[in-house]
């Protein structure tokens, strides 16, 4: 599957994004999720991309893998999950549920694959990922475990998410683990956090004034910007040594 990165979308396509389709607002809203505030940025960022495969790590009720495949119909969403829960999120069954989500938002462009990570991906063949979320188990060694497994499959243009970045509890390591990655950053403070990483210059850089714009438009306070040297994103919580000493004291 061949993906490109076009042009940067005008300000109207962004707030098209956000602002039609009231059948699909009415369904996405009623999901119960904690990821609310970070669907019109990713809704955003994937009119980048024409033919993408996304895969979403970590589906529950299938806010974040609805939105990405709503996002961009040339886009393919491939929503990967035990379907069984975790000790962060809680022990259910949402299965028949996505299904049932799915099917009733009329979406064709998204299928659910049932099974753990690992499991998944040793059966994964060479079809490389363009975009990548994490929002599995929120431990340090799992969010970790998860990058390192899936990382292989990237394209070189890919964008990689993670969830709960702004988490601040003892188990939860995705915000130890985010400052460690040697990357481009962005990091989104709402709804638990969300960082995004980039190998690519050109996204990385790409669209930092539509960035402020949607920001405005939706309300979302940008508490990161996309840096253009390695490692030098800056917080307005402060440097990565000062996040890095946050997190030893925490």
């Amino acid at each position: 599957r061949n993906s490109t990165v076009g042009s940067n979308p005008t300000l109207s396509a962004i707030l098209g994004v956000m602002m039609t389709n009231d059948d699909y607002i009415a369904e996405i809203d009623s999901i119960s999720n904690t990821w609310t505030q970070h669907k019109d940025y990713v809704e955003w960022i994937l009119q980048f991309y024409n033919g993408a495969l996304v895969v979403d790590l970590g589906v529950d009720y299938g806010y974040s893998t609805f939105c990405m495949a709503n996002a961009n119909p040339k886009n393919f969403v491939y929503g990967i999950d035990s379907f069984e829960g975790d000790e962060h999120s809680g022990f259910r069954n949402t299965y028949q549920h996505v299904h049932d989500k799915k099917y009733q938002m009329g979406l064709k462009n998204v299928d659910f694959l049932k099974g753990y990570f690992d499991d998944v991906a040793t059966r994964w063949e060479d079809t490389k990922i363009d975009v990548l979320h994490i929002d599995g188990l929120h431990t340090y060694e799992a969010v970790k475990n998860d990058y390192e497994t899936w990382k292989k499959f990237l394209n070189p243009n890919h964008l990689v998410m993670f969830h709960d970045t702004y988490v601040w509890k003892k188990d939860f390591g995705v915000r130890k683990f985010f400052i460690e990655l040697q990357a481009h950053k962005l990091n989104f403070n709402v709804s638990n956090g969300l960082g995004v990483i980039s190998d690519n210059p050109d996204i990385s850089r790409a669209g930092s004034v539509q960035l402020f714009i949607l920001g405005f438009i939706s309300g979302a306070t940008l508490h990161c910007r996309w840096s253009l040297e390695r490692l030098s994103a800056e917080c307005a919580c402060g440097t990565q040594a000062d996040l890095s000493a946050r997190y030893q004291q925490s």
